[in-house]
């Protein structure tokens, strides 16, 4: 049996990394049941509906950094739209999995002030299994100044109609970056690692997080390759799947 300790725990909001004051966070995958009992069943009967999930965190309440406090709230609510979540119980080291990626709405921020405790900051999401939670590795997390190609992981072979996910996050960005996602079907042995197109990141400016998402058949390596670097940028790059709940 192979166990983990809780501090390797990583969350990240968006383009912005929580994890200096997140201290505890959890995933919940949740089905609707409805009972179907009868009075000539025997025992109760249910049927399955549809699937979700939720998230939350907690940590320390920082009034100074605007980007992981209240002040970030306030632009996720006032925007009203889908965030990019990073679900990573084991850290974020290049080659770590599992690692999520999740597309949900930010739903509440509490903060609890109480007498001989430090303030807290709390957060709640929820989104949708179809398309909204996905599974696999960091295929990258350096520090980059050229053109490397990461490692290539067995992240696992797709079918249409399932979602596959590539997420690039670039911070501390001089210039500009682009990077394509190579697939191949035996890590580059006999078959050759070839550019899966719609994968592609496209060419980013700006620090920000681009998500782009497939649902073409797809072999079961995938790597990462920066195809024009920057001058300096620190980039994370995770590669997953849709599970298949339904």
């Amino acid at each position: 049996m192979a166990v983990s300790h809780g501090k390797s725990g990583v969350i990240w909001i968006n383009n912005t990394d929580f994890s200096g004051h997140a201290n505890s966070m959890s995933l919940s995958i949740d089905t609707d049941v409805a009972e179907t009992t009868s009075f000539a069943d025997a025992a109760k009967t249910y049927l399955p509906g549809d699937t979700s999930f939720t998230l939350s965190y907690e940590g320390f309440f920082d009034h100074t950094d605007g980007g992981t406090g209240d002040v970030a709230f306030a632009a996720a609510i006032t925007n009203a739209g889908t965030q990019s979540v990073l679900f990573a119980p084991l850290g974020i080291a290049d080659g770590v999995e599992p690692v999520y990626e999740l597309q949900c709405l930010w739903t509440a921020m509490p903060q609890v002030v109480s007498v001989g405790d430090v303030t807290r900051v709390s957060g709640s999401f929820q989104g949708n299994t179809a398309d909204g939670l996905s599974r696999g590795y960091v295929v990258m997390n350096e520090t980059v100044t050229a053109t490397p190609t990461g490692t290539g992981r067995l992240i696992g072979a797709t079918t249409t109609p399932q979602v596959v996910v590539m997420t690039y996050r670039v911070t501390s960005m001089t210039g500009s970056i682009t990077m394509a996602c190579n697939g191949s079907s035996d890590d580059g042995g006999g078959d050759a690692y070839g550019a899966i197109a719609n994968l592609a990141s496209g060419a980013i400016a700006a620090d920000g997080i681009v998500r782009a998402t497939d649902t073409a058949t797809t072999e079961q390596w995938r790597q990462v390759q920066v195809t024009s670097g920057p001058t300096t940028a620190a980039v994370l790059v995770t590669a997953t799947n849709v599970p298949a709940f339904s």
